[in-house]
This record gives structure tokens, sequence and C-alpha cells, in this order.
């Protein structure tokens, strides 16, 4: 995807739900020789400034968490969508408003009562040609593997090279 073609529907739409698609290589077991790619599509928010999340702010008001620091890697080149690290971009990305994270034997489920929202879906590519969950799952490192609803993140970033759709 062009760069300054997403810049500007970002742009257009601070702040606002839109369809992101991305893949990428999956973190592998010493050894695997295997080509795994996770695919993941989700409802996602850009454009904000962190320290203007209502739940950062409460979480320093409640001294659930400290001020807002630096970034921790990286170099804002386009704030506040596009960091630089190492020569390479990455979008700086939110969970839709009241969207779970939630996987369950790498599928990503809501609960009942949030059926009706948009949730991730992820689909894993064996050397290329798309499995089911349980045949890569022996092959992943711990950080690849589903994440309970509690670990939910504020933000989160992917590599621009990454990024297959986004409307």
């Amino acid at each position: 995807m062009n760069k300054n073609n997403v810049l500007e529907l970002l742009k257009e739409n601070k702040g606002r739900n839109l369809k992101a698609t991305w893949r990428r290589n999956a973190k592998v077991r010493k050894g695997i020789a295997s080509l795994i790619e996770k695919e993941t599509s989700a409802t996602i928010r850009t454009g904000i400034n962190f320290a203007n999340l209502s739940s950062v702010k409460e979480g320093i008001a409640n001294e659930e968490r400290g001020e807002v620091q630096a970034l921790q890697w990286g170099t804002w080149s386009e704030f506040p969508f596009i960091i630089e690290h190492k020569g390479n971009d990455y979008l700086r990305l939110y969970p839709a408003s009241s969207v779970p994270f939630v996987y369950e034997e790498g599928k990503a489920v809501c609960p009942q009562e949030e059926r009706s929202i948009q949730h991730p879906k992820v689909k894993w590519y064996l050397n290329g040609n798309k499995v089911p969950f349980h045949l890569v799952e022996m092959f992943l490192l711990a950080s690849e593997h589903p994440k309970p609803i509690e670990e939910t993140p504020i933000c989160f970033t992917i590599k621009f090279n990454d990024l297959i759709s986004l409307q």
C-alpha cells in the first residue's frame, strides 16, 4: 500500500473506526523451517493522542499509572499515526471502541452480550496455505498464543509493510 495514500485516509478518518487487515511472519520456535504467517483483520481507530484517552487520564488521576512518557522506541515521523524505527515505519493503532480482543483456540470470540460488535479475526498460514490454528500452535512461541480479555491493549503497532488493506 502507498504510504501517502494510507496517511491521507488515516487523517481523513482520525478517531473513527476503520477496518484493517495485516499479515506478518509469526514468531516460531528455534529450528522451525516452515513459514508460518498470522493474518489479522480488525476494526481499529488511529490518529488518537494516547495522552488524551479517557482510560489513560483516569489511570493517572486514580494513581493506577504514571504520567504519559515519550515513546519507548522509535520516533514519530507523522504524529500520531506513524512511528519510524531502524528504517521501518509502524502504524500506531487502537482497538475500536468497545471491541474486545479475545481469542480462544486461535479464533477471535466475543462475550455473548457483545456479539453484535465487530471483533478481530485471525487466520493462520503454513507455507502459504491457510490452516487451522491447531496445526501451527506447536510451532509458535508463547507470545503468539491467544491472550485473555484482561490483556486487551490500549494501543498497538504494526509494521507498515504488513498492512494489506485499510478501509
